[in-house]
């Protein structure tokens, strides 16, 4: 039976491991994960601070699209070193100047 042959079974022990090679491996798969599926943070419909259609249902921006771009998405605050609300019409006509 199994029972009488259990004492006969030996376990040799794998390599350790340490929680630093662990991390090493856990951030490894989560570059390879980011390459097979990149996050596509602007795809449509999107709407601009004012109301107004930016991105339209489905449309994705290019990287070209993205680096001109010149205006805050719908529902944006954006706070200054002091904690103060700043108007987005402010800071939109800086970037367009």
């Amino acid at each position: 039976m199994l029972g009488s042959n259990l004492s006969a079974v030996a376990f040799k022990p794998g390599p350790v491991v340490s929680a630093d090679q662990i991390e090493i491996q856990k951030m490894s798969q989560l570059r390879l994960d980011a390459v097979a599926n990149p996050l596509i943070p602007f795809v449509g419909p999107m709407d601009d601070a004012a109301g107004t259609r930016q991105i339209a249902a489905g449309q994705e921006l290019t990287d070209d699209e993205m680096d001109r771009m010149c205006w805050y998405v719908d529902g944006i605050k954006v706070f200054d070193d002091a904690g103060a609300e700043q108007p987005l019409a402010d800071l939109v006509a800086e970037c367009q100047n």
